[in-house]
C-alpha cells in the first residue's frame, strides 16, 4: 500500500500482518512521469505536501539508476524489462519466449542499457527520462555514480 500518512497505515498493517509474509508501505515518488500528470498531487491531494516533503527528505541526487544492475522484470505478456517501475512498458529489452533470462541478462542490449545509465544518458530512453525512482533512498539505496562504464563486462 502507498503510505497514506494517516490512520489508514495502521489499519492496513493490522489487517494483513497475520496473513502476509511481509507488510510494506510504499513511499511516494513520481514513478514514471506521464506528460500532464502529477501522480503525487492526484493521489495524495490534501496530503500532497507531506508526501512531497517525505520524497525530498529521502531522495539522493544521483545520475545512474542501479535497477538494470540488480533487477529484471518479466511482464504478464512475456516482455522483459530492467525495471519493475516501468509500468508503461517503454523499456522492454527482450521477450521470455525468444530468449532465456540468462541470455537476456548477458545480452548486448542489456549491456548497452547498463552503459547508458552509467554514462548519464537516461534521456535516450523514454521511461528513464521521465522517472525519478532511482533517486529514492527507499527503493534504490545503491549509488553507482562514478562507476566507469568501461569496466562493465562486454556481452560479446
Amino acid at each position: 500500500m502507498l503510505d497514506a500518512y494517516g490512520p489508514e497505515n495502521e489499519r492496513f498493517v493490522q489487517m494483513y500482518q497475520d496473513v502476509a509474509d511481509e507488510v510494506f508501505l510504499d513511499k511516494p515518488h513520481n514513478w514514471i512521469k506521464v506528460e500532464g500528470t502529477d501522480f503525487i498531487g492526484h493521489y495524495y491531494q490534501a496530503g500532497a505536501r507531506e508526501a512531497l516533503s517525505d520524497l525530498a527528505a529521502h531522495s539522493t541526487p544521483r545520475k545512474a539508476c542501479p535497477m538494470p544492475f540488480t533487477t529484471m522484470a518479466v511482464r504478464s505478456n512475456g516482455a522483459v524489462s530492467p525495471c519493475c517501475v516501468d509500468f508503461i512498458g517503454g523499456t522492454n529489452l527482450s521477450h521470455i519466449e525468444k530468449h532465456s533470462l540468462r541470455d537476456i541478462w548477458h545480452s548486448d542490449r542489456w549491456f548497452a542499457f547498463q552503459k547508458m545509465q552509467l554514462e548519464n544518458r537516461k534521456q535516450e530512453n523514454y521511461s528513464c527520462a521521465h522517472c525519478d525512482v532511482y533517486r529514492s533512498d527507499h527503493y534504490t539505496p545503491d549509488d553507482i555514480d562514478g562507476f566507469p562504464a568501461e569496466k562493465l563486462r562486454s556481452a560479446s
